[in-house]
């Protein structure tokens, strides 16, 4: 047919984005704003139904709502500042398509990102700090725990990688 496809901002942010990998986390992104507006778990926001929300229709109480529910999640700041980068990405989109006024995008973006307290990631961790957490490590009472716990540290301390512990997912390092 001679009709083009609906076009719809959520969809034009989505392909937007050069890399897969960003796509696949800001789809997401936009499937727990879409889950935060229709009151449901994400898992039930598919792609049929995220692409055909409303998104041109969000004002500033809307997105101010989104923010403030997010807050109540529990996420860590970074999460939902990248929450709500694709949430002002698909606001953009609407703007660009000339669904809302400059005015309406204005207005609907205004919201502050979370302010945290993490640590960056690949911090330079002190000797003293090391010497600390070592020592702590060595003066548990149970048998063989504070031993182990110490090379742990050592080891990761050694790879330079606090990721790499981290992400070993149910090892277990029992005495």
């Amino acid at each position: 047919s001679d009709t083009p496809a609906v076009i719809n901002p959520g969809r034009v942010y989505i392909m937007s984005l050069a890399s897969a990998e960003s796509r696949r986390v800001m789809k997401h992104g936009l499937k727990t704003v879409a889950s935060i507006l229709l009151s449901c778990d994400p898992s039930e926001i598919d792609d049929l139904t995220l692409f055909q929300l409303g998104w041109s229709q969000l004002h500033y109480e809307h997105t101010q709502a989104v923010r403030a529910q997010l807050l109540q999640t529990g996420l860590k700041a970074s999460s939902i500042n990248r929450v709500l980068a694709a949430l002002r990405g698909v606001l953009k989109e609407s703007w660009r398509l000339g669904e809302i006024t400059a005015e309406q995008y204005q207005r609907a973006v205004d919201i502050r990102n979370v302010k945290g307290d993490t640590v960056p990631a690949g911090r330079s961790v002190s000797f003293d700090e090391i010497k600390a957490i070592v020592d702590a490590c060595l003066r548990d009472e149970r048998p063989g725990v504070g031993a182990r716990d110490a090379a742990i540290m050592a080891a990761v301390c050694h790879r330079g990688t606090r990721q790499r512990v981290g992400r070993s997912e149910n090892r277990r390092f029992e005495s």
